[in-house]
Parts: C-alpha cells; structure tokens; sequence
C-alpha cells in the first residue's frame, strides 16, 4: 500500500528520468495506491497506468497538463480502481 497526502507536483522528469507522467504507474504494479489533497499540473499526463492490477483511489485536483489529467483506463485492478478529480 502507498498513500499520497498532501502535495504539489510539478514538472516532473529530468535527464535522469525523461518520463513526464506526475504519476506513472507501471504494468508491472500490484497492490493499492491511495492519494488525497494532492494538486498536480504542468507533466503530459497527471496519471497514467500502463495496464497495471494496482487498486487506484483517491481525490485529487489534476490542472493543466499537456495531454491529459488523468489516464488509467488500461488499468485492471479487481475492485475498479476509482479517482476524482478536478
């Protein structure tokens, strides 16, 4: 389990890591992800799931980004994953 409260993420990826998805979570993820009061802009997705069965949930607000705010419909989590957002 991961728990997210609180925050403000922007501009994400370097020349370290050139992934510009805030939240990218990977095929390859299991278990559960909970965020809360996080405001997230200014990344090509605010989140985006690769096709993952990591149960997502949570309430965020997910501004301006270059592509979308929110992507996890690959995702194949058992219950739905489920996110709010503004």
């Amino acid at each position: 389990m991961v728990s997210i409260s609180g925050g403000v993420f922007s501009l994400p990826g370097n020349s370290a890591n050139p992934d510009k998805d805030s939240f990218h979570i990977y095929a390859n993820a299991t278990g559960s992800l909970a965020i809360s009061g996080v405001n997230q802009h200014n990344a090509s997705r605010g989140m985006f799931d690769d096709g993952s069965t990591c149960v997502i949930h949570g309430h965020a607000m997910f501004l301006v980004n270059f592509i979308t705010g929110i992507d996890i419909h690959l995702n194949h989590s058992s219950p739905p994953s489920n996110v709010w957002y503004a």
